[in-house]
């Protein structure tokens, strides 16, 4: 038997991504650490985004409710999801459980 990979394939994280829109996903993304390694606050995403912290905030809310719900039609986005939520560990997302 194969051992598990400790992160699902790029392919399923990239799917994951594609239903999201550029905004959200830059938002997960840096929220993740995905970019530079480094996991970025709320305000370091919103200079980025020249957008406030308030709205970066509804960014990655509303990219998580999306995610969410492709994580409940697709099996294989499941993994990719529950990845994300790791990576976002220690920030408000972290808190967030797929049901």
């Amino acid at each position: 038997m194969m051992p598990r990979l400790l992160t699902p394939p790029i392919t399923d994280l990239e799917r994951a991504f594609t239903s999201l829109d550029s905004s959200e996903r830059m938002v997960l993304k840096l929220r993740a650490g995905l970019i530079d390694g480094h996991r970025h606050s709320l305000r370091e995403v919103g200079v980025f985004l020249g957008a406030t912290r308030s709205e970066a905030r509804s960014l990655e809310w509303q990219s998580w409710q999306k995610l969410e719900q492709l994580a409940r039609e697709d099996e294989d986005s499941r993994e990719a999801v529950s990845y994300l939520l790791k990576r976002c560990a220690g920030r408000n997302a972290g808190k967030r459980t797929l049901s």
